[in-house]
């Protein structure tokens, strides 16, 4: 049995540390509410952006350092998933 501590985007849970997994296994999830997160993400809750609402609020008006791949790859820059 492994134990882990991660923290959710709202839809996905996203290890703090990485964890060893084996690729198509399936495995029964339990989850403990850990107060201390409860709390700020219930703060974070009214910053986060749905990505459609994002991607029109702010489409074309960031500026900055992005990755080249932001576009294909918006998965694993949002949510930790596997790059494609």
């Amino acid at each position: 049995m492994k134990t882990f501590e991660a923290h959710s985007d709202g839809q996905v849970l996203v290890p703090d540390e990485p964890v060893q997994l084996a690729p198509g296994a399936r495995y029964r999830v339990s989850l403990e509410l850990v107060a201390e997160v409860a709390e700020e993400a219930e703060e974070a809750e009214d910053e986060v952006y749905p990505l459609r609402e994002f991607a029109r609020k702010f489409g074309g008006k960031l500026k900055g350092d992005y990755p080249p791949d932001l576009a294909r790859n918006h998965d694993h820059y949002l949510h930790g998933r596997p790059k494609r």
